[in-house]
C-alpha cells in the first residue's frame, strides 16, 4: 500500500509542476469566439476575436501552413487578431521571436482548419473557406 500512495503521490507531483506549462504558470490557451469572415479568396482581411492571445506573439495555423507573429489587440474585454490571406504562407513555424527561412505552404480553397497557437498553449479549430 506504501508503494501506491508514494506512486499516487509522485503523479500529483509530476502533474502539479510540470504537466503542461502554461497550467503549471496559470495561464490558459487561447480561445476563438469567432472568425470573421468566415470565407472569402486569397486577399480578404480576417479578424479572429477570442481570449489568451498573447500581446505580440501569435500564430495562426491555417490548412497546412503558418502565419507567424501576429500582435494581438484589446477591446471591449475581447482580443482581435488581424491578418490578410497572402497565396502562399509558411510552411513550419519557427521557434520562439526568430525569424528564420522557411518552405513555402500554398493556400487551398475549400475549408481550411484554423487556429492560434502562443505560449500559452493551442485553441480550438475553426474553419475558414478559401473560395476561388
Amino acid at each position: 500500500m506504501a508503494g501506491r500512495s508514494a506512486s499516487l503521490v509522485l503523479l500529483a507531483v509530476l502533474f502539479y509542476a510540470g504537466g503542461s506549462a502554461a497550467l503549471a504558470e496559470g495561464r490558459a490557451a487561447p480561445v476563438i469566439y469567432s472568425v470573421t469572415p468566415r470565407s472569402g479568396p486569397v486577399g480578404t482581411g480576417i479578424t479572429i476575436t477570442g481570449a489568451n492571445f498573447t500581446a505580440a506573439n501569435n500564430t495562426v495555423r491555417f490548412g497546412g501552413g503558418f502565419i507567424q507573429w501576429l500582435p494581438a489587440s484589446s477591446g471591449s474585454g475581447n482580443q482581435t487578431i488581424l491578418f490578410t490571406l497572402r497565396p502562399v504562407i509558411g510552411a513550419v513555424a519557427c521557434p520562439g521571436t526568430a525569424r528564420c527561412p522557411t518552405a513555402a505552404h500554398f493556400v487551398q480553397p475549400g475549408g481550411n482548419p484554423l487556429s492560434v497557437q502562443n505560449a500559452n498553449g493551442t485553441s480550438s479549430t475553426m474553419t475558414f473557406m478559401l473560395t476561388d
